[in-house]
């Protein structure tokens, strides 16, 4: 039987497009969904398609996402009265026009050449995303915590050819490295936070090339790549790092505390809060008069990563039994995750 709550966040959460529709992938046996595993639902769905995957205590595994779907999980810290997530192994993206959103996943890579139009949004990446083939293009990935449980790199170019990839305030507990042998051009990274956890490299990129960096943070982690080329800072910060000095731009702030509301100093932790504290330097000193960092320019940072979506906090049962043709009583609390 078809959970009741699935249907309605079906409903409710999701209004598709025209002729699109919205499957429904649970392996949770106490609320099912249409699919059990993410290859049954792909394979029952079509170009525009939305699966909606479930919270479960159970992994998905791996997947390959080989068709022009979005794939949206119930964020990586649900804030509600079941927080369940939609945890992954291996998450490849094998199509263009594929969307990723609100789920934890282990690595999520590029599994087919000339890929394009991907959004990668709001998730938790544990260790690292890696590019495995050439001809990527225009990727926008945003507002994710990316290398989670890692202390390494945080995305691996792996010398592949890519261009016109935007990184959108996303949080790096790691470092970015090698796309130096390969050609690599257009790469933003626009109101980033670059963390240094405990054990982390002293630099924020190894063999990278070709980048701009705008309105970003860089706490702990030197701006300067080693073996840096080519890469431009505009009105970014520095703070604490082995080498705070920036290789090229203009309006930064070197090694100057940007004064975050809480940080405990060792990488992301859903307890820190990234906001700025009045009067710190951080505040409107952006390229484009915002603040610097995660809060700043035109995505909207959401700390539990949970879609742009209504989401259903509350759902209970105020009579339990019903006789024939009676009433069943049920109360919910909904509210839209900004």
């Amino acid at each position: 039987m078809r959970s009741p709550i699935l249907a309605l966040l079906a409903a409710l959460a999701l209004p598709a497009a025209l002729h699109a529709r919205v499957l429904t992938l649970s392996n949770n046996t106490a609320n099912p969904g249409q699919y059990s595993t993410y290859a049954a639902a792909e394979s029952a769905a079509v170009s525009g398609d939305t699966i909606y995957v479930h919270g479960s205590s159970v992994s998905y595994n791996s997947i390959n996402i080989t068709k022009a779907i979005t794939l949206i999980g119930p964020g990586h810290n649900p804030q509600k009265q079941a927080p369940l997530k939609a945890i992954f192994e291996y998450v490849g993206i094998a199509s263009s026009n594929v969307k990723v959103v609100g789920i934890i996943c282990n690595y999520l890579y590029s599994n087919a050449s000339s890929t394009t139009n991907i959004t990668v949004s709001r998730n938790r990446i544990e260790y690292y995303m890696y590019m495995q083939n050439h001809g990527l293009n225009n990727w926008r990935i945003e507002g994710n915590v990316i290398g989670y449980q890692h202390n390494g790199y945080s995305f691996w170019g792996q010398h592949y050819n890519f261009n016109d990839f935007f990184f959108d305030n996303n949080i790096f507990n790691g470092h970015l490295q090698d796309n130096w042998y390969g050609t690599s051009y257009n790469i933003y990274f626009n109101n980033c936070i670059f963390l240094k956890k405990t054990g982390g490299v002293a630099y924020a990129g190894y063999y990278w090339k070709g980048s701009t960096f705008t309105n970003c943070i860089f706490y702990g982690k030197s701006p300067n790549a080693a073996g840096a080329a080519s890469n431009t800072y505009y009105n970014c910060i520095s703070f604490n790092a082995a080498d705070n000095s920036f290789q090229a731009g203009s309006g930064n702030q070197v090694n100057v505390d940007p004064l975050f509301t809480t940080y405990a100093g060792a990488g992301f932790d859903y307890a820190d809060n990234y906001t700025l504290q009045a009067g710190s330097p951080a505040k409107s000193a952006g390229l484009d008069g915002s603040d610097l960092g995660i809060y700043g320019g035109n995505y909207v940072w959401n700390q539990n990563g949970m879609p742009k979506l209504p989401y259903i906090s509350e759902f209970t049962i105020s009579n339990n039994q019903v006789s024939a043709g009676g009433t069943l009583n049920i109360n919910f609390k909904s509210s839209i995750a900004q």
